[in-house]
């Protein structure tokens, strides 16, 4: 998902080689694999296909438990098809931002997280190395990742909490290593001819009109703006602001919508794993801010995002 060159060992075994490989391996290598997302006492089975060819990089993620739902990556749209809506939602994909972001502090070091090598595991029959990412303050949590000495790949993951323990973890059951992906395998197996396309997208239009519209009194330290639009949401009938941050490893996803009176809305936090997430009316909108960070952090941003100068005083508390 991350530029890179190399797909060879690392001569050296510091944590930044070790991470360059793996963000090189994700995006260019053809893989298969089926893979575990444990979120508390809940498992999903997922399955994973990736290719890299002259179309680009391609992607398609089923799950094969629960509910049935799959997501289909190309260079330049996310399709997460619904079955049980008959419904597919397309949105603009933006992994080449984000990806630079941690590429860059894995390049140039990082004020808000210590890295560390500290030993191997064995995933689907694969050695694997072992990098601890520690955040040094307590709005970001920590990760341990588990990277196959021969490819490169990211065989198992843990978001750790600031006590260390497992917020959400992905493990990897089994591997394949096709030399090319056919196309089909790319694609969805779920979709249906009679399924809604339900497409978000940014207005061109209302680009010039974010700067008057909301921000911030104060970042988080190591947080910064990487996207910052007016966006059409298929679930929306009027512009919704969406503002993303990220400190290069996190990212928290901000919408502020338009609020009409009587309409139904709920207030408060919820969680789901890494997941944090907290909604309120402010100033005749209504904020959501959702980001794999601690409550802390959304609480912290929820406090510090401002209204326009011309806006009136808040609606709720």
């Amino acid at each position: 998902m991350i530029c890179g060159t190399s797909l060879a060992v690392p001569k050296q075994d510091s944590a930044q080689q070790w991470l360059e490989k793996m963000v090189s391996a994700e995006q260019f290598l053809n893989y298969e694999a089926t893979f575990l997302y444990i979120n508390g006492p809940k498992v999903e089975t997922m399955q994973i296909v990736h290719g890299f060819d002259d179309k680009g990089e391609r992607e398609r993620i089923t799950r094969l438990s629960g509910s049935s739902r799959e997501i289909v990556r190309d260079e330049q749209h996310v399709f997460s098809v619904l079955p049980q809506k008959k419904q597919v939602i397309i949105e603009p994909r933006r992994a080449a931002s984000e990806a630079g972001a941690f590429l860059n502090i894995v390049t140039n070091g990082n004020a808000y997280y210590d890295f560390e090598v500290n030993g191997n595991e064995h995933i689907a029959n694969h050695v694997c190395r072992i990098v601890s990412i520690f955040p040094k303050d307590q709005y970001r949590y920590g990760y341990r990742l588990c990277i196959d000495h021969e490819t490169g790949l990211l065989l198992k993951s843990q978001t750790l909490d600031n006590s260390g323990q497992p917020r959400e973890q992905m493990i990897f059951t089994n591997l394949e290593l096709p030399d090319t992906i056919p196309t089909r395998r790319l694609q969805t197996t779920l979709h249906e001819k009679d399924f809604e396309l339900l497409e978000s997208k940014p207005l061109e239009a209302a680009a010039s009109a974010v700067e008057n519209t909301w921000g911030f009194s104060e970042l988080l330290p190591g947080f910064r703006i990487i996207h910052n639009e007016m966006r059409q949401l298929a679930s929306a009938a009027q512009p919704v602001q969406h503002i993303v941050l990220n400190d290069g490893l996190a990212t928290i996803s901000i919408f502020i919508a338009p609020y009409e009176q009587g309409e139904p809305y709920s207030e408060g936090m919820s969680s789901s794993g890494a997941l944090n997430a907290i909604s309120r009316l402010k100033n005749g909108h209504i904020v959501t801010i959702i980001g794999d960070v601690p409550q802390k952090t959304v609480r912290l941003l929820a406090a510090a995002l401002t209204p326009p100068r011309a806006a009136d005083t808040d609606s709720a508390p």
